[in-house]
């Protein structure tokens, strides 16, 4: 209406308009194992491991803490695995010699190999974690619905004949 653009025109940084910080960083500071992940000495595979134990640490986390009740136990491993044990087991890898990272280690494997072994484990770990949470939150469902049906009888979807 009367010629104006609806949307203001961006604002031009300059010596006058300094840069928003959302601007600079927009999805905030990296955690530490996305930073141990962008060390060169790691293999592909070990920084892409990395970059997913911690993604799904950290939304297995987030879903620990919105459901009351759900597992003080689980959160802990979880927390142990990716803050500790994960970094623990690159630290060890990168302390070693660069000549030995390539050297046989135990049973034919290099340390590349022990490294994304172990990182694997500890993804395996994380994940059954989550489903034993999840196992938990959806027999406590079973159970309420359970109750509701003995207090107050079957729905219509809870009938042999379909509600008819």
């Amino acid at each position: 209406m009367f010629g104006r653009s609806r949307k203001p025109a961006a604002p031009r940084y300059g010596p006058s308009v300094p840069v928003p910080f959302a601007d600079l960083q927009p999805e905030g500071p990296p955690s530490p194992l996305v930073r141990l992940s962008r060390q060169p000495r790691l293999p592909p595979e070990a920084r892409e491991l990395l970059r997913r134990i911690d993604t799904e640490a950290t939304v297995a986390l987030q879903y620990l803490a919105s459901v009351p009740g759900s597992g003080a136990l689980a959160t802990v491993r979880i927390e142990a695995a990716r803050d500790r044990d994960a970094p623990d087991v690159v630290r060890a890898f990168l302390d070693l010699p660069p000549s030995e990272a390539d050297a046989v280690l135990e049973a034919g494997r290099t340390a590349q190999d022990v490294l994304v072994a172990d990182l694997q484990t500890l993804l395996a770990a994380i994940r059954e974690e989550m489903g034993t949470a999840a196992q938990a939150v959806a027999l406590d469902a079973r159970i309420q619905h359970r109750f509701i049906v003995d207090k107050y009888g079957a729905s219509g979807l809870d009938r042999p004949d379909g509600g008819a």
